[in-house]
């Protein structure tokens, strides 16, 4: 017999693969691979569901500016960044690097636009904070980031999975590991939460949970 504890995350995923199935995206299917035309559609729904003070920051610039600009860059380990917009209309600027999209099949396939959508969110965390925080505040953050990378970069995690991403960012660093060499793996894994240290959070959040 299986232990309670893998029993109990198991019983997540199989909730979270059921909800998978019936969540309804103006992006489309979440299970389907990702195409390069979905990035800003992701990002605009990400936005409008766990960003409302980036809204407010549109409200108070001029007619025409936009949320999302997507971009291109080459990296060996990152597949997605936020970055400031430099093309005059947009407040952010998605970096997508192109073996995001491209099909290397059957070695590497696409991530789903739900693992897309969770490392979105994770990523416009820190571009949030970095947009909306005073310069001192901002000071500070960087500051923590060159001298506690682990701790910055998991805080980060926690806060996107406690917007409710924690799954979808399991499923994106999953697919990430195998895309990796294993110098940059290592790394990745002890900078980041790990898709099983993300299916313990899960389970510690389900149990803290008041049940009604």
């Amino acid at each position: 017999m299986l232990p309670i504890k893998t029993l109990v995350v198991l019983s997540l995923v199989l909730g979270a693969s059921a909800f998978a199935q019936t969540e309804v995206s103006k992006c489309g299917d979440l299970n389907r691979e990702i195409e390069l035309s979905d990035i800003a559609c992701l990002a605009n729904e990400v936005l409008e569901a766990s960003f409302p003070e980036v809204k407010t920051m549109l409200e108070g610039l001029k007619d025409g500016t936009r949320a999302i600009q997507v971009r291109k860059f080459a990296s060996d380990e990152v597949y997605v960044r936020i970055r400031n917009a430099d093309d005059g209309v947009s407040l952010f600027a998605i970096d997508v690097n192109p073996k995001l999209y491209h099909s290397f099949l059957p070695v590497r396939p696409r991530p789903t636009l739900r693992a897309v959508r969770g490392i979105i969110a994770r990523e416009m965390v820190e571009a949030r904070d970095l947009s909306t925080l005073t310069f001192l505040e901002r000071a500070k953050l960087l500051k923590n980031k060159f001298t506690d990378r682990v701790g910055y970069e998991r805080n980060i995690d926690e806060r996107a999975f406690e917007m409710g991403y924690a799954t979808d960012i399991a499923i994106y660093r999953t697919w990430l590991y195998d895309q990796l060499d294993e110098a940059n793996l290592k790394k990745v894994q002890k900078r980041f939460y790990t898709p099983d240290e993300i299916n313990e959070w899960i389970l510690r959040d389900e149990l803290a949970r008041p049940v009604h």
